[in-house]
Parts: C-alpha cells; structure tokens; sequence
C-alpha cells in the first residue's frame, strides 16, 4: 500500500499558496494553519469560478432564446425580382 501524496497548488495572486513552500518545518503550527487557509481559499475559489460559469452558461441560453425568438417574428426578405 502507497502512502497518502499531496498536491500544492501554487498562484501567484494567491500568497499562501507560496508562504507554505518556505521552511516552516520548525513551526509545524504554521506549516497546517497556512495549509488551511490555502485549502479554503482554493475551494471558495472553485465554487465562484462554478457559479460564474453557470451564470454564463444562464446568460447564453437566454440570448439564444431570445434571438431565435425575434428570428421567428420577422418577416422573410423576398428574393425573386
């Protein structure tokens, strides 16, 4: 049986992700509390990255409704001369 591996997920705009990477093995305290906030702050992430995407999706769907819509309302163009 493997043992337990753990991903990090480093960001830029995001710095807890790298304060972790530093030598916290001294302070193991510190090394879990950033792993924590980390964890959170990825997941709260994840979940506005979700809704924004399905707001998206939403908003699609409503304009392409709403075009087909006007597309049947409107009167054919005569092509014959």
């Amino acid at each position: 049986c493997r043992g337990i591996r753990r991903l990090r997920i480093v960001a830029l705009d995001l710095p807890t992700s790298y304060q972790r990477m530093q030598d916290t093995k001294g302070d193991e305290f510190t090394g879990r509390m950033l792993g924590a906030i980390n964890s959170m702050l990825v997941e709260m992430m994840s979940a506005i990255a979700r809704k924004d995407y399905e707001q998206l999706r939403e908003r699609q769907a409503q304009r392409i409704e709403k075009a087909n819509i006007r597309a049947s309302r409107s009167t054919p163009i005569c092509t014959s001369v």
